[in-house]
């Protein structure tokens, strides 16, 4: 049985050691994708940086293009590990050149390779200086050794004490990071000569040499409960998967990220203050029967600037719906600004902060981006979601608030995350404690009767610990349901809010969503600014109407944009985006009808193109060319207008004229080709 059990345990160890030696990272065995780069860039990658750095920040920055991007990567990357942000200086990169110069100095003595090129330099550079130090250097019997003890580095993830040994294999070269299980307690011997595999034996040999070494022979961490038989495991993933994981426990690279996508969008000087958000997104359809995707972005903090006795700052939201297949549906941006008292202020600034918003959308599979500045302290943050909106939908999304207040303010006006007159306050972690009402809302569409609503709140394990039945009696072509349930004898753990419809037994549909309960008694709440839109038909039918017509359903964007038309003709902005869609319909008779009404107002601008357009497309020249050149003289020369304007006076006869007007868009653009060649043949009649 004996030789049984050490013949798995010496199985088990080969294996386990073939395993760890595949969790370092695969660039070793891979191409080395930094050798295009500067010199001054593949040292600050390969030397200064080469243990901090996590593997999503270096493929990103492997990927940018310039040396100004580089820069500014460079002073983001240091930026997001300064432990006082406020202040000039950043004591973590201070530190971390200290490590480096330090491993320079003393740990490439007995190597070819720079000191911090060393396993002591790396483990060093990572750690920082050992809490005590203890070396084995000038025994008879024992290779020369080292043994560092490192106490409170929890934080990173680590044992809260353990030490980390280095020792000279055969007696000679540099030190080497020891592993009990690929090393094991016989190469700490000079000159061991049983069985390789007998850990225990040579384990005893080490205690009656020198105790120390003993102790770590087989385990990095004091203490730990351990089979003698073996080396630990738990020292293993220590060093080959702990230690250098740490610089993923220093940084979120989330702002890597983001520095990628949005260094052609965001400003330089936001582009380094990337902070991280949490968020929800929530698809109702409303009683107008028109879906909105409600959202609601928690920054990871809030700064405003003193104004006497205010406090104030002004936030950007720009946001964009795409397409399947990438297209831009549609692009909004708000400014919000925001403005508190200072009595108010000191009321809520160690709540989080939350901003709401909501935008009306077709129905669709969508990626939602949403992009957040702060102009106080030109920070950004972001989130993107990708969302399915299904037209026959019978359960909205469900609505899990920790708290509500009954709307009282004018219909004129639609606020987001607002069910049957009631808003809602969430929290994006979906966190309550047991002292806390849980507020379920959600609607139902097109019930008929005798259908039956369920609601149950379960443990992750499946374990229902509420229950509410509904019948719904009368046919209705939308349904509020409003629930409360109290948590008070709910133990904290995970759950699952579950809303299905059946109808006769027959499951028709099922939404669901988590919370957990906390065992903590309080929690911070957020203080949210909620951001309405005006309920106003025209102006949701025009939205609606611009989407269909970014997704090609030119039938659908008539409909909805003729209809906001008919609603208020008044409106200017309605008026030119429904004449947009005539004009790639054709139906230039109909733009002018448009167009007559906003000429001879404060709106005229706006409207010169579409009436030169119209002009033009119906072969009435004259006055197309009317309507360009007052566009010109008031609005801006482009190619663009320069070339119609010059087409229309070919068709008049004016070649003169039309020559001008080449001229000068070709000195806008020089590498027209087409406008180059009808220029040559006009000279050509001049002739």
């Amino acid at each position: 049985m004996k030789e049984k059990n050490f013949i798995l345990r010496k199985t088990i160890l080969t294996l386990l050691v073939t395993f760890f030696l595949f969790l370092q990272p695969l660039s070793i065995f891979s191409k080395d994708a930094s050798k295009n780069l500067p010199p001054k860039y593949k040292k600050w990658l390969n030397e200064e940086v080469v243990y901090i750095i996590t593997p999503i920040e270096k493929e990103i920055f492997l990927k940018l293009k310039t040396d100004r991007e580089r820069d500014l990567f460079i002073k983001a990357f240091w930026k997001h590990r300064d432990p006082t942000p406020g202040t000039e200086r950043n004591e973590f990169k201070e530190e971390h050149y200290r490590r480096i110069k330090y491993a320079n100095r003393w740990f490439g003595h007995d190597s070819p390779t720079p000191g911090s090129k060393t396993d002591r330099g790396r483990i060093y550079i990572l750690l920082g200086k050992p809490n005590s130090v203890d070396k084995i250097e000038s025994d008879s019997e024992l290779n020369p050794t080292i043994i560092w003890f490192y106490q409170g580095k929890s934080n990173l993830g680590l044992p809260n004490a353990f030490n980390v040994v280095f020792f000279k294999k055969y007696g000679m070269g540099e030190y080497k990071l020891y592993s009990p299980i690929k090393d094991g307690p016989q190469s700490l011997l000079k000159d061991f000569r049983g069985d390789p595999t007998d850990y225990l034996s040579a384990y005893r040999k080490i205690m009656d040499i020198e105790p120390s070494v003993a102790k770590v022979s087989l385990s990095l961490i004091p203490n730990e409960t351990k089979d003698f038989y073996s080396p630990s495991i738990s020292s293993e993933i220590l060093i080959k998967a702990k230690i250098p994981e740490i610089p993923k426990k220093i940084v979120n690279s989330e702002y890597a990220k983001n520095f990628l996508k949005f260094k052609g969008v965001v400003e330089t000087d936001y582009s380094l203050n990337y902070i991280s958000n949490k968020n929800i997104v929530k698809v109702i359809k409303e009683k107008n029967n028109v879906f909105f995707i409600n959202y609601l972005i928690k920054p990871e903090r809030l700064s405003v600037e003193s104004y006497g006795y205010y406090y104030k700052t002004k936030f950007q939201i720009i946001g964009n719906l795409f397409s399947k297949d990438n297209k831009q549906i549609y692009h909004f941006e708000k400014i919000i600004p925001l403005e508190i008292s200072q009595n108010d202020y000191e009321k809520v600034k160690h709540k989080n902060f939350a901003i709401q918003d909501l935008i009306p959308v077709t129905p669709g599979e969508y990626n939602l981006t949403v992009l957040l500045k702060n102009t106080a302290s030109k920070e950004f943050t972001s989130f993107d979601k990708n969302i399915i909106i299904q037209p026959k939908t019978r359960i909205s999304d469900l609505i899990v608030a920790n708290r509500k207040k009954e709307e009282t303010e004018s219909s004129k006006k639609i606020f987001p995350f607002t069910l049957n007159n009631t808003k809602f306050r969430l929290s994006p972690e979906n966190a309550f404690t047991n002292g806390d009402k849980l507020y379920l809302s959600f609607y139902l569409y097109d019930i008929e009767e005798n259908y039956t609503v369920k609601i149950l709140i379960k443990d992750k394990n499946g374990k229902i610990f509420k229950k509410k039945d509904k019948k719904l009696v009368k046919p209705a072509k939308i349904v509020p349901v409003n629930e409360e349930f109290n948590l008070s004898n709910l133990p904290a753990t995970f759950y699952i809010v579950e809303v299905s419809l059946f109808k006769q037994n027959k499951l028709l549909e099922k939404k669901q969503d988590n919370f957990y309960i906390s065992p903590l008694l309080n929690l911070k709440k957020s203080w949210v600014l909620s951001i309405p839109i005006l309920n106003k038909k025209s102006e949701l039918l025009k939205i609606l109407g611009e989407q269909y017509q970014n997704k090609g359903d030119i039938k659908k964007a008539e409909e909805y944009l003729q209809k906001a038309f008919e609603i208020n003709k008044n409106n200017p902005d309605i008026a030119v985006e429904y004449g947009k869609l005539l004009l790639k319909l054709g139906k230039n008779n109909e733009i002018l009808k448009i167009t007559e009404g906003f000429l001879n107002t404060s709106y005229r601008k706006s409207f010169l193109l579409l009436a030169a357009f119209a002009y033009h497309n119906l072969k009435q020249y004259e006055k197309a060319v009317s309507f360009y050149e007052e566009f010109l003289n008031k609005i801006g020369k482009t190619p663009q207008i320069l070339n119609l304007t010059a087409e229309c006076y070919i068709y008049l006869n004016k070649p003169d004229k039309a020559k001008k007007y080449y001229k000068e868009s070709l000195s806008l653009n020089p590498e027209q080709k087409k406008i180059k060649e009808i220029l040559t043949i006009l000279n050509g009649r001049g002739k």
